[in-house]
């Protein structure tokens, strides 16, 4: 066709303007030739959609590609690009399409089921342990909280715990406080353990609710092994030292960091210690539930959801959030109540009309994401000392530093 000359310019004028404009523009570069602009408009069209291919490529940090694009006519496409999946087509008004496409993770699946059969093997030897029945007990309940591990992530250059062997340091911290508690107190009649989410920092490098990509320094296996094994040996410490007579533990996996990714986890670390201790133990899939500690009723979560909370609850007590706890606590006839919750990363005590509101450290303290968002924060925990027989409680959020 006589416009074939052209091509060099459309291409170069693709780029930004649709077809009609690219006639135009040549046609004003060109006045003295003899270019009809509806019958110009159309040979563009047909030769920017069989023969024209663009794709573009998108690197992380690190010079990775995370994300290819290709532009081609809908017939033309042939093959996927060894390694990846397709994401997102999006078929465009002038015939082409838009293929996305991201790594396939089929293999890092697979190896998160590796580890799993392989930690579960070790429970065809286990031994049964009776926990011993102490002799004298102060009657009180000791509550310990966690949240917001984040297991993996890269923390800030504020922290002064670094990697998966600091977590491990901190929940060695924990445990030291523990005993003096012990110390102070006396054994407990009752010691609970909640975990109150986002033990994992994600799957993949993403959340478990998808988004912008994670800065991590373990992979999916590491963070999922530091879990299990550190929990188990934080438990078994806590029984070996006579801190209570009885045990509950409490983890909650209806969060927005690793949801189901720390189910997995939790799961094992569950079922070992029932095993072994014949422990109460529950997983907690809900975005509110609650434990009965004599006349208390604890309500805990960890402030976001596994999918639609985009913002989820809030540092303090508002009318909305209290209202919206107030309902939760009619439903379940709740009485003597108090809510505690992770997510900000922050401690906080707010006395409401009806209840208690909570909010306690995370474990991890900084991250470059969380102070510019929430400003410089400890790493902390919190604890409760409940007398089943009375409305009283001493409580205190402990810093790590």
């Amino acid at each position: 066709m006589k416009y074939f000359k052209y091509n060099n310019l459309i291409e170069d004028l693709s780029q930004h303007n649709n077809y009609t404009h690219i006639a135009r523009q040549i046609k004003e570069i060109y006045p003295d030739h003899n270019i009809n602009v509806e019958a110009f408009r159309k040979y563009i069209s047909i030769y920017l959609n069989t023969h024209l291919e663009v794709t573009k490529e998108v690197l992380n940090k690190d010079g990775q590609v995370i994300k290819t694009v290709k532009s081609k006519r809908t017939s033309e496409i042939k093959e996927i690009p060894k390694g990846f999946i397709p994401k997102k087509i999006v078929t465009l008004g002038h015939g082409t399409q838009n293929v996305t496409y991201e790594p396939n993770k089929v293999e890092d699946t697979t190896l998160i089921l590796e580890s799993i059969e392989r930690l579960s093997n070790r429970f065809k030897s286990l031994h049964t342990y009776k926990l011993p029945k102490l002799k004298k007990t102060n009657k009180l309940t000791l509550c310990i909280y966690t949240s917001d591990k984040h297991i993996g992530s890269t923390q800030d250059d504020t922290d002064m715990y670094k990697n998966h062997s600091d977590y491990k340091s901190k929940m060695y911290a924990i445990f030291c406080e523990v005993l003096k508690l012990k110390l102070l107190y006396g054994s407990f009649e009752e010691l609970i353990y909640f975990d109150l989410g986002d033990a994992l920092d994600g799957f993949n490098k993403k959340t478990t609710r998808g988004g912008h990509e994670l800065e991590q320094s373990l992979n999916n296996r590491e963070q999922f092994d530091t879990l299990v094994n550190t929990e188990i040996q934080f438990i078994k410490s806590i029984v070996d030292n006579e801190i209570a007579n009885s045990y509950k533990l409490r983890a909650t996996c209806n969060d927005n960091h690793s949801g189901d990714f720390s189910y997995f986890a939790w799961r094992l670390v569950y079922d070992y210690l029932k095993q072994v201790y014949d422990i109460d133990t529950k997983i907690n899939t809900q975005f509110l539930n609650f434990e009965k500690v004599g006349k208390h009723d604890i309500i805990y979560t960890h402030g976001k959801d596994i999918k639609y909370r985009k913002h989820g609850l809030p540092l303090n007590l508002d009318n909305k959030t209290e209202i919206f706890i107030k309902q939760f606590i009619l439903q379940h006839n709740l009485k003597y109540s108090r809510v505690v919750k992770g997510d900000l990363h922050q401690s906080s005590f707010n006395r409401g009309k009806w209840f208690d509101y909570i909010n306690i450290s995370s474990l991890i303290a900084n991250t470059s994401y969380t102070t510019t968002n929430f400003g410089n924060n400890s790493a902390g925990f919190y604890y409760e000392i409940f007398d089943r027989n009375s409305t009283n409680y001493i409580s205190n959020f402990y810093d790590l530093g």
